[in-house]
């Protein structure tokens, strides 16, 4: 089994515990589109706050394989959790969490 393989599945666990279902939308109207992806929703810790992110930001992690979105995600897609719908701040970030190339997870701030 390959370290990927053996993230991959880590993520998978935490998910399970810690994670929660929330919504991708692009689009308007009946044109729009939601997919439910699961997601460990946080916050941002001081050393984070960088660039284009602010405290009151909150920090996603998605997971890759439930984006069914092409292109994964792109300038207008919006969050939707707790009954809120929030902004996506910036493009998300796809390196963090890769391994050994297989990309496990997609992390990003939401703000709204």
């Amino acid at each position: 089994m390959s370290t990927a393989d053996q993230m991959l599945r880590a993520y998978r666990r935490m998910m399970a515990r810690s994670g929660e279902q929330v919504m991708i939308r692009r689009g308007e109207g009946a044109a729009g589109r939601n997919i439910g992806v699961r997601a460990r929703v946080t916050t941002f810790d001081a050393h984070e706050v960088v660039g284009d992110i602010v405290q009151t930001d909150t920090k996603l992690i998605v997971m890759a394989e439930d984006v069914t979105l092409d292109p994964p995600f792109q300038k207008g897609d919006r969050v939707m959790m707790h009954g809120r719908t929030l902004a996506i701040v910036g493009p998300p970030n796809d390196k963090t969490r890769r391994v050994g190339g297989v990309l496990i997870a997609y992390e990003f701030a939401v703000r709204g």
